[in-house]
């Protein structure tokens, strides 16, 4: 029977955060730390694309974001307060945490893994409800092709339509325009809606899009 995300919090993220407490200075116990919390958003995505809920949850939660970047080795790309204060992650040399650098990576895993909980809980209470289709944000450059008639790009998928404007504006500027809209509906069955343009920038061609 598959672990639901009750047990995968109960069984494997809290012992392991116990485990951290008692010995916080252990490298290789605050990388499991994060490890198991991060995972937790495995339990979470059901429909949704992982790298999309991951950029959300980044977004709200920047203790999640920190956890997110050492379970993932992505620690170093991204400058700040919290990586001076754990740079021995950055450090292949280094055997273990010194003790400030311990307590932050504590405070971190435990903060995370009330964000989660919290997103935990939500997920059970909408599993209740009617299922709802996700709504996709989406933006796409367009360029000329060797006929001079305009071809769309490469889409690109993003966490809301705020940022989906904003990136249309700024690959707008590089290619001969960009569009951003939206669809609602289910990727497992592949039913959606009509897609709504949220805003065009440059030139494009709708008619090149279907």
């Amino acid at each position: 029977m598959p672990m639901t995300s009750d047990d995968y919090l109960l069984q494997i993220v809290e012992p392991t955060i116990k485990e951290l407490e008692q010995d916080p200075t252990s490298k290789r116990r605050a990388f499991l730390a994060c490890l198991a919390t991060y995972h937790v958003i495995d339990h979470l995505c059901g429909k949704r694309r992982k790298a999309v809920l991951r950029q959300e949850y980044c977004a709200e939660s920047a203790a999640f974001g920190a956890v997110d970047r050492i379970a993932n080795a992505r620690f170093q790309a991204k400058p700040g307060p919290t990586r001076d204060r754990l740079s021995a992650f950055g450090n292949a040399n280094a055997a273990g945490l010194a003790p400030e650098e311990g307590a932050a990576v504590l405070a971190l895993v435990n903060q995370a893994k009330e964000f989660l909980t919290k997103k935990v809980r939500e997920h059970a209470s909408q599993e209740d409800q009617p299922t709802l289709n996700d709504t996709y944000y989406i933006v796409v450059p367009f360029d000329p092709n060797a006929q001079g008639e305009l071809e769309p790009g490469l889409p690109r998928e993003v966490i809301n339509a705020v940022r989906a404007e904003r990136l249309a504006r700024t690959l707008a500027a590089e290619h001969a325009g960009a569009i951003a809209f939206s669809r609602t509906g289910d990727h497992e069955t592949g039913e959606f809606s009509d897609a709504i343009v949220l805003a065009k920038f440059g030139d494009v061609d709708l008619n090149a899009m279907r």
